[in-house]
């Protein structure tokens, strides 16, 4: 984005990228961190980008996929580090004063071995005793997942000037090898990141169907409010070269995804005559006070 050629198609002499991402996150808990954040921008950003579905799927999977049922809400500590809903108490660890000097030394964290329960969970899903192939009933999850991105489409109309819908890509193919299947620990019931054992999973070919479904309703959404979507699946190749499980992405697959997005970055922030954001008024906006 700071590429002097991208610059000067937007029209601005620098450019900020941020990211709110956070790991699990729904599409009801990113409504909610979109509501919180993108208020505190003024002036308001030139451009949101949002990718999500996955784990609106995965987290109803590991309650066992009731019908007619959602994954419970993740509260505001899952969602944000810091935040003003905090249970404070008179116990010594859980005062504001001790909550205030935590957050002072830990201005910048860093976390050994976070991905040491890769192995264990890969290890179980290649040990599951039962896989499950019959596709749920995801009628529930799916009408939810459609009124949460409106209101992530509304959310952002109030907030920012413009959007893109990025389609969330998975790991689709019709037959996995050995190989590719020992890679994936997504879609058991339970949480194999954080449980001992699991020992049911849905199929890799259940998950890439339910996925579709998610995409078809991202597709509809973004279509019924005039707001562009890109397809990031044909920038990738479908194979362990792009992707390390069945959703997360390798390093490799940023630059495809880069150049499959920059486009229409260009085409939707482009300056007009008409546009109320003049070049002065872009320069300004790298004054924007960002959160936490």
């Amino acid at each position: 984005m700071r590429h002097p050629t991208v610059l000067a198609a937007l029209g601005a002499s620098d450019a900020h990228v941020g990211n709110v991402g956070k790991s699990g996150v729904d599409s009801r808990a990113l409504k909610l961190i979109l509501e919180k954040v993108l208020p505190q921008y003024y002036p308001p950003l030139d451009l949101v980008i949002t990718m999500v579905g996955a784990s609106d799927i995965l987290r109803w999977l590991e309650i066992g996929a009731p019908a007619g049922e959602c994954a419970r809400p993740l509260s505001a500590s899952e969602c944000f580090c810091r935040h003003p809903d905090v249970d404070f108490s008179w116990d010594p660890r859980r005062t504001a004063l001790s909550h205030l000097a935590r957050n002072l030394r830990q201005q910048r964290r860093s976390s050994a071995g976070t991905a040491s329960w890769f192995r264990r969970a890969r290890q179980m899903r290649a040990n599951a005793s039962t896989i499950i192939r019959n596709v749920p009933d995801a009628t529930a999850v799916c009408a939810a997942y459609a009124a949460h991105l409106e209101g992530i489409v509304s959310v952002v109309r109030a907030h920012a000037r413009h959007l893109i819908v990025a389609r969330q890509p998975w790991f689709a193919k019709e037959v996995y090898s050995p190989q590719e299947e020992a890679a994936f620990w997504q879609g058991g019931i339970g949480k194999a990141y954080r449980q001992d054992k699991v020992s049911t999973y849905y199929s890799a070919q259940v998950l890439s169907e339910l996925m579709q479904k998610i995409d078809d309703i991202t597709v509809g959404v973004a279509n019924r409010a005039s707001i562009p979507h890109v397809d990031l699946r044909p920038a990738l190749e479908m194979s362990l070269e792009s992707f390390y499980d069945q959703f997360h992405m390798r390093a490799t697959a940023s630059e495809p995804i880069a150049r499959c997005l920059m486009p229409v970055i260009l085409e939707v922030c482009r300056p007009t005559a008409q546009d109320p954001l003049s070049a002065g008024t872009r320069d300004e906006a790298q004054e924007i006070p960002r959160p936490g």
